[in-house]
């Protein structure tokens, strides 16, 4: 693995094990899921509403520890450098596992982003 990946994986995974544990993961998902959230990923992972924080962690890191072939079989149609296409599916799933915190704490803010994308229309 090439040192600045190796870096950048690893900031990745510092943001989550940053993250708080998660309280009212229910009360967020039921409510996430009448709205159909669906966070802009390249691959949408199953069940992210209702992700653990260690299970948030695993599919981050399988995604950064894909081989090439892997990659392209993750991602089929994506025409970029398979290593970038890791970091960026890494990195919106992080992006998408703090946001998911925030609207578990009923974060205000959080929750006004979410209302920003799939109310106020």
């Amino acid at each position: 693995m090439k040192e600045a990946y190796k870096e950048k994986a690893e900031a990745l995974l510092a943001r989550i094990e940053a993250l708080p544990e998660a309280e009212d993961i229910e009360w967020a998902a039921d409510r996430l899921e009448r709205m159909n959230w669906n966070p802009e990923l390249l691959k949408d992972v199953n069940g992210l509403t209702r992700i653990s924080k260690n299970a948030l962690a695993e599919e981050v890191r399988s995604t950064l520890e894909m081989n090439e072939e892997e990659t392209v079989r993750f991602f089929p149609g994506i025409s970029m450098e398979p290593e970038k296409a890791r970091l960026i599916q890494a990195s919106l799933l992080v992006s998408a596992g703090e946001l998911l915190w925030g609207l578990r704490a009923d974060n205000p803010e959080a929750w006004d982003s979410i209302n920003e994308l799939y109310e106020d229309d």
